[in-house]
């Protein structure tokens, strides 16, 4: 005879299944949830430093004589960071990563070079950001640690 039953003849284990199932639902959901708002707040802090960087380039062309190549080169960079604040401020993550594929696709050079100076730039700023990485002196010429 199954002593589980015979010490608390109450005792339901379908109903106990049911109740766990449904709170690791919830905990799901909740976790999901604070996940997607992560992602978006990130996206949103993205997005604000990308139209402040274009910004920055449109004041810069602004001061160069008109028509010069500098000019005109700070001006498409300004467009080209305007439009991609724009699209992070207006478009779900899920659309992000179609466009970005289809970028990919169409420019898979770009893509990896792209791909390439993210990862260096990401490990510059994690190494100034970590305390055990940032001692000895840092080289003027490179801005790296010696």
């Amino acid at each position: 005879m199954d002593e589980t039953k015979s010490t608390n003849p109450s005792w339901d284990p379908d109903a106990t299944a049911r109740r766990l199932k449904a709170e690791v639902a919830d905990v799901a959901q909740h976790t999901t949830n604070e996940a997607k708002g992560r992602v978006y707040g990130a996206k949103a802090d993205v997005a604000a430093e990308i139209g402040s960087a274009g910004q920055a380039a449109q004041d810069a062309a602004s001061r160069m004589s008109p028509g010069s190549p500098q000019q005109r080169t700070l001006d498409e960079l300004a467009r080209g960071l305007t439009d991609a604040s724009t699209a992070l401020h207006t478009k779900t993550i899920g659309e992000l990563a179609t466009d970005l594929s289809q970028f990919a696709r169409r420019n898979p050079a770009l893509f990896l070079s792209g791909a390439a100076v993210l990862g260096f730039a990401a490990t510059r700023f994690a190494r100034a950001s970590s305390p055990a990485l940032a001692t000895g002196p840092i080289d003027p010429l490179t801005g790296d640690r010696i």
